[in-house]
């Protein structure tokens, strides 16, 4: 990690956006034209299953509890005037649009459903002086078929890479476990055959028995990872991050000799795609380590501050103390990249560190 920086390069790249982040763009779009169109102060798409944050148009809002407020209304058109009687809506769609329209500033809204195959959403458009008024409702209402049909296509598209993203974590999983399990299980038993050979008192019995360890540990890892890409994101059971980390410490350790240590003031926590990838790092971290120093300790340093995760690999420098050469690890690079994070290495003393920064 430190004096020897073959196949590692330092490179610059934008985050790479999300499916959800995508889909929040492109639902925020739609609802800039459509306020554009309709001459409207702000407009907002609330959709169910999708964070309201990014697909509100218009003066800030509390968006979560605006998004909560808008799929709680009634299926049906509604307007709401703050200068007009509402005694017609029934008290609590009064309230609902008196709430929405607060956290909108807007004197007048109107809310109408759209009727998604397999999701509930709502379209409101608000004016922040003047008023609209049930005469207003039969060309909306004729305006939302044309929303609806492109939000139909965007809820598609989603639903499309969604099914694109499992098949193809099903076959990877199944090349994993032809391709790539089977070779560490055959190298487990020719060893554990050639330990019965040798015996327990030959020379070599005991870093057999270590590579033995590392077969059926490395074995073990790929089935894991096997069994988690056949799992969607929403039904897979993660332990902690702390827990898992120190985990991946001990085994770590025991396999090669290392002593790891984690520091860490308290559980964080992460969204389980993101666990899958900070552990994803530290393993690899941690085989720089075993890879590219002489060093015997290393050391993990996690903390959360201001919505980041701070993730820090340290290991005692060697060699030579003047080698400044810089660089940044490449496949740790490469998830932190796609996780909208940065990653960095540098020398703090007699120490080599490795630092990630995810937003969380």
């Amino acid at each position: 990690m430190n004096a020897r920086c073959e196949g590692v390069t330092a490179r610059e790249a934008a985050p790479r956006e999300s499916r959800a982040e995508q889909l929040a763009r492109s639902v925020g779009a739609l609802a800039e034209m459509v306020k554009t169109i309709l001459a409207a102060d702000a407009c907002v798409i609330a959709m169910e299953n999708a964070s309201p944050s990014a697909l509100a148009e218009g003066p800030e809002a509390n968006v979560s509890k605006l998004g909560t407020a808008l799929l709680d209304l009634p299926a049906e058109p509604m307007v709401f005037s703050r200068l007009a009687d509402c005694r017609s809506a029934g008290e609590r769609s009064t309230t609902g649009l008196a709430l929405v329209a607060r956290l909108l500033r807007a004197s007048s809204i109107v809310c109408l459903p759209l009727r998604l195959p397999a999701a509930k959403a709502r379209l409101c458009v608000a004016k922040m002086s003047g008023r609209y008024t049930r005469k207003d409702l039969p060309a909306l209402t004729a305006f939302t078929t044309q929303v609806l049909a492109v939000l139909e296509s965007i809820h598609f598209g989603e639903r499309l890479a969604i099914e694109l993203a499992r098949q193809e974590r099903r076959q990877i999983s199944r090349d994993l476990h032809d391709s790539a399990i089977q070779p560490y299980i055959g190298l487990k038993l020719g060893l554990e055959a050639l330990r019965r050979r040798l015996g327990k008192e030959h020379a070599l019995a005991a870093d057999v028995e270590e590579l033995i360890a590392i077969a059926a540990a490395g074995a073990g890892e790929l089935r894991q990872y096997v069994g988690a890409l056949k799992t969607s994101t929403a039904k897979r059971k993660t332990e902690c991050l702390l827990s898992a980390v120190r985990s991946e410490a001990r085994k770590f350790g025991a396999l090669y000799g290392i002593e790891a240590s984690v520091v860490a003031a308290g559980e964080i926590s992460v969204p389980p795609p993101m666990q899958h990838e900070v552990i994803q790092m530290i393993r690899e971290g941690l085989s720089n380590v075993r890879r590219h120093t002489t060093a015997d300790r290393a050391t993990i340093h996690l903390r959360q501050d201001e919505g980041k995760l701070l993730l820090e690999i340290i290991n005692d420098s060697d060699g030579d103390g003047g080698n400044t050469c810089r660089f940044s690890p490449r496949s740790i690079g490469e998830r932190a990249t796609e996780l909208g994070g940065r990653v960095r290495a540098e020398r703090r003393g007699r120490h080599t560190v490795v630092a990630v920064e995810l937003p969380i």
